[in-house]
């Protein structure tokens, strides 16, 4: 699980999600537009567990950005992150070990 956490968060909150709001930040809306295409990008990385699995993985996309956004620290939405797939791991079939 590590070895998936970590880097996800690092590359989507990390860099594209602070890298958006750092552009966007003057706009109106720059945060939700930077949570938005961050939660997008995550659930189309997601495409190899399928359709439904996309969407999963963009619900879960935006709990982790709104988790960054509000804490400002990449430390929560790994640690968030980890717990679901920990659950996840635990009570449902882990499409990446099919």
């Amino acid at each position: 699980l590590f070895f998936t956490c970590i880097p996800e968060e690092a590359l989507f909150r990390g860099f594209v999600q602070r890298g958006l709001q750092e552009r966007l930040g003057a706009s109106r809306h720059g945060d939700v537009i930077a949570l938005a295409v961050t939660s997008l990008l995550f659930g189309v990385a997601h495409y190899a567990g399928g359709s439904r699995y996309v969407f999963l993985a963009t619900v879960a996309g935006f709990g982790y950005g709104w988790i960054y956004q509000r804490t400002r620290a990449i430390e929560s939405s790994i640690l968030v992150h980890f717990m679901v797939n920990a659950l996840h791991f635990i009570f449902f079939t882990y499409p990446a070990l099919k």
